[in-house]
């Protein structure tokens, strides 16, 4: 097979403007793939992995055309930082576009008007708490959007949802604006300092490297060819019955406990998935023993509690609980660990010089005062933006905060450990609401609590691990980081107005 490096080319800095441009030309069409997928098909959900498949298989597309150009037109080729901007702006407007951020906001900011009726009195109860400026209430082009067999391509269809689009997006970017500031501040510490594996991010390193060892690997090859031919044959099983199947679909184990205490362990599924396989192998072995023991070590709890009686207890063994608890303070160990670093930092950004000894930012991709200064802007926004929308300022104060350090946590988890799926089972809103009831927080806070959903429900594709890993690819490979925030904040703001598009042409049609 030819090689596909790029042998004529030397190292380059990375971020160019023609990669920016072929990265957001790339985008609509990719977020259209990612809404059809899900919208549509309910085929499989890319966004529901670490490694956003579809990315991917567009980085395949570009390198062999890529070769071409080496070959025939060699000015004009991509090097390899211009191919990793185009995979992490690819990659964070995937993640915009999930399963579990942008693919709900459009069903959430109408619902509760839709599906509002006499019976269930949702007009008496909430109506007055939604802003009117972050939802919509069009009749006429809400039953369109539900019943389908239209288009969206009307002023009268559109009118209803330019409002809230507008403010949704730029409440949505500097949502992301607040997480790449975060990221300043964490990357050289998790990147530099603890030297974490970022298991994740080896792949388009490997696949877009000058000497393309990953391409002249064998095992590599062989590894593909069974993963390949397994759901080759297995596609065509689909499709012609009488060809055999390859059987490796999920066994449900729970099935065969039927006896008390024994039953109570639940759905327990065994898959036998390629690419989690594949990249169960780049996880430090440490870390994928702790993912196995704790699964069966939960699964134990739920047995042994039924054998003493606890299972009678409303919620017991408190799973979602356990699962955000573990999130939260795995972020405040992570913030605890590095507190000597953090805190110089900190100082750092008061004073806004350095004196021998202390922390250099020049090699940063953003200046530690002004990604403070970044970070204080956009938090304010999103006070404002919130108290604007009926939230209470304490309320919102611990709703942010939890939202960041699942953030926080989900990033690091991801750069230490590179699961193949990551989930959090509860969000913010469910936390604050177990706390303190439904009676300390106001229905303002409620309401919008709810219509927040759309960017925290279940985070299997949260945008901050996407922009921390940029970082960790810009470290590898001499990139600009600096202009590498452009690419990302570009690639944000097309990214979530390419998936309101691409939600409503679905929807419509």
């Amino acid at each position: 097979m030819a090689n596909p490096t790029l042998k004529n080319q030397r190292p380059h800095p990375g971020v160019t403007v023609r990669a920016i441009i072929l990265g957001l030309l790339l985008i609509p069409v990719n977020t259209y793939f990612i809404m059809a997928n899900h919208l549509k098909f309910w085929s499989t959900l890319p966004t529901t992995m670490s490694l956003i498949y579809n990315v991917v298989i567009t980085l395949m597309v570009l390198i062999p055309f890529n070769l071409l150009l080496n070959r025939f037109l060699p000015r004009f080729a991509l090097r390899q930082g211009e191919l990793l901007t185009v995979f992490v702006m690819l990659s964070l407007s995937s993640a915009i576009a999930g399963h579990d951020m942008m693919q709900t906001v459009i069903p959430t900011i109408s619902d509760g008007f839709w599906f509002a009726t006499p019976e269930n009195e949702w007009r008496q109860l909430f109506w007055r708490y939604l802003p009117p400026w972050l939802t919509s209430n069009d009749e006429a082009g809400l039953k369109a959007f539900y019943d389908g067999e239209s288009t969206i391509y009307t002023m009268g269809h559109l009118s209803g949802w330019l409002r809230p689009i507008l403010w949704w997006t730029v409440f949505l970017t500097v949502l992301i604006w607040v997480m790449i500031c975060l990221d300043i501040f964490l990357r050289r510490q998790w990147i530099e300092h603890e030297r974490l594996t970022y298991p994740i991010v080896q792949l388009p390193l490997e696949m877009t490297r000058l000497d393309g060892r990953l391409f002249k690997s064998k095992m590599m090859w062989l590894g593909f060819a069974i993963a390949g031919g397994i759901n080759l044959i297995n596609g065509f099983h689909v499709l012609f019955p009488e060809i055999p199947e390859v059987p490796v679909r999920h066994a449900e184990l729970g099935q065969y406990f039927t006896q008390k205490p024994w039953r109570s362990i639940g759905w327990t599924p065994v898959y036998i998935r390629s690419f989690a396989v594949g990249l169960a192998y780049l996880m430090p072995l440490e870390m994928s023993f702790s993912i196995w023991f704790f699964y069966w070590f939960w699964k134990a709890q739920r047995v042994l509690g039924s054998a003493l009686g606890l299972d009678v207890m409303p919620g017991f063994p408190y799973d979602w609980q356990q699962v955000m608890g573990g999130y939260l303070v795995l972020a405040c160990f992570a913030l605890w660990g590095g507190r000597r670093y953090f805190f110089a930092v900190f100082k750092h950004v008061f004073r806004g010089y350095h004196t021998p000894g202390e922390i250099d930012d020049s090699r940063e991709p953003m200046r530690y005062r002004w990604a403070g200064i970044g970070l204080v802007c956009g938090l304010f926004f999103l006070f404002t933006f919130s108290h604007r929308g009926g939230m209470e300022f304490w309320t919102i104060a611990l709703y942010f905060l939890i939202y960041y350090l699942l953030a926080m946590s989900l990033t690091r988890i991801r750069a230490e450990v590179g699961p193949p799926t990551i989930r959090t089972y509860a969000t913010p809103h469910d936390i604050l609401t177990d706390i303190f009831g439904t009676r300390l927080i106001s229905r303002g806070s409620l309401t919008m609590m709810r219509l927040y959903l759309t960017f925290n429900r279940g985070s299997r594709a949260h945008p901050m691990p996407h922009t921390l890993e940029g970082f960790k690819l810009a470290e590898e490979t001499g990139m600009r980081s600096g202009r590498l925030i452009v690419a990302m904040m570009f690639a944000a703001v097309i990214g979530i107005l390419a998936s309101f598009w691409a939600n409503l042409v679905v929807g419509y049609k």
